[in-house]
């Protein structure tokens, strides 16, 4: 777990000082969902994306972040550690990032206004989300991968739309393994058969982090 680390003192019995912190820990539910994603479904899902590239796929990660009024270096921060996931752990090709964009924005419509100044300050980073549909747009068998739902989108319709609209996005695997333990994957035939499979995306609950 992702937390800070609290100091406090306090005095004993005697008046002397004792210091202490408090220890944040995953309770059985999310322990498991961890231990599982470790041992079982990330080895399964590194050898399904090494197959893929096999037979000329190219995984592309999609990072996104909310708007907020944190500071930019923790806004580039929480999205270099995306950036570092998605190359390191899902095994991606490319990475294409939208520094500020809500979960339920049309994607093509996400970073229209240019080029966020953000975006240079991350490394490993192939442009934003207008510059990944200029790439999908000129290439073939694509596996688009994203960091929970809300890390590519929540709005189900356009996510169809957009699929429909690009022929070369095959596959789409979604990681929870910071809350499942499992990835979900998605299959163009599938969805274009019967967009209710969509749904999952469609989530209300807040989302986990995704760094």
């Amino acid at each position: 777990m992702n937390q800070e680390q609290e100091r406090k003192v306090l005095k004993d019995q005697n008046g002397s000082k004792v210091r202490y912190r408090i220890l944040w820990i995953l309770n059985d539910e999310h322990l498991n969902g961890i231990a599982l994603s470790i041992t079982e479904h990330l080895p399964k899902y590194q050898a399904y994306v090494k197959n893929l590239k096999k037979n000329n796929f190219t995984a592309i990660g999609y990072a996104r972040e909310s708007p907020g009024e944190e500071h930019q270096d923790v806004r580039v921060g929480l999205l270099q550690k995306m950036v570092k996931k998605l190359y390191d752990t899902l095994l991606v090709d490319k990475v294409f990032v939208t520094i500020s964009s809500r979960a339920n924005d049309t994607i093509t419509s996400r970073d229209t206004s240019g080029k966020n100044a953000q975006l240079t300050l991350l490394n490993q980073v192939h442009g934003n989300t207008q510059d990944l549909l200029g790439y999908i747009s000129t290439s073939e068998n694509i596996c688009l991968v994203a960091i929970d739902f809300a890390g590519l989108s929540t709005n189900t319709s356009d996510l169809y739309d957009f699929i429909l609209a690009h022929g070369s996005i095959k596959k789409i695997i979604i990681d929870l393994s910071a809350s499942t333990g499992f990835m979900k994957y998605y299959n163009r035939d599938d969805i274009i058969d019967n967009p209710s499979i969509l749904k999952d995306f469609d989530c209300r609950k807040p989302c986990y982090k995704r760094s």
